[in-house]
């Protein structure tokens, strides 16, 4: 997998259901912020390539059409404005899909008026920064402890996480409440929602 331009990542780190994950950071930080990172998280043993992953030949030679997933966050290290890093999600989500369009591809956007941008690159998933925390201090008003809910769901402190698994094909045509009893009794899991997934179409279709 690929975590690419950004220099905190311990949360997801923490969050990854087992160490044994092979990820690679992508980024053009500083050699001796490079090497704190690799010794504060020594035990998840990550690679770093330097260099722009905007930049096809850079994707190339971390070895992008091999990866299960790419995550792209927004560069605000200070050389770029907003607008510009967007910018720049934007480029580098376009670069993963040219070489690798089956690679699960997440961007984080600073401003939510580029996401119709980001869609026509065709990213999988898109994290507008931010985005949700005005509902949630609402909901605070309105319904208090909600956004401590929220928080233990999404803390990488926490034992209890969230995943997404496929519908056991024996399910499939049942009802959601037999569906939820399912993962209840055989892994002591709250089914959440129900989603399904469909490819985008690229322009050359």
């Amino acid at each position: 997998e690929y975590w690419c331009n950004q220099d905190d990542f311990g949360d997801f780190l923490r969050s990854l259901p087992e160490k044994k994950i092979r990820l690679a950071l992508v980024n053009e930080l500083p050699e001796d912020k490079i090497e704190a990172l690799k010794y504060k998280y020594r035990e998840y043993g990550f690679k770093f390539l330097r260099g722009d992953f905007a930049h096809e030949e850079v994707l190339e030679r971390v070895n992008i059409t091999k990866a299960r997933s790419a995550i792209i966050l927004a560069d605000t290290s200070g050389q770029l404005s907003l607008e510009k890093a967007d910018e720049h999600t934007i480029l580098g989500t376009l670069a993963v899909k040219s070489l690798a369009p089956e690679v699960k591809t997440c961007a984080e956007l600073l401003n939510p008026e580029n996401r119709q941008h980001l869609k026509r690159a065709n990213v999988d998933e898109i994290v507008v920064r931010g985005e949700h925390l005005g509902n949630l201090l609402a909901s605070a008003t309105v319904s208090p402890g909600l956004p401590r809910v929220f928080s233990l769901l999404l803390s990488p402190e926490e034992e209890n996480k969230m995943w997404k698994v496929e519908i056991p094909s024996s399910y499939i045509g049942k009802t959601a409440g037999e569906l939820a009893s399912y993962f209840r009794d055989n892994h002591q899991a709250l089914l959440l929602a129900l989603l399904s997934e469909h490819k985008g179409l690229v322009l050359d279709k």
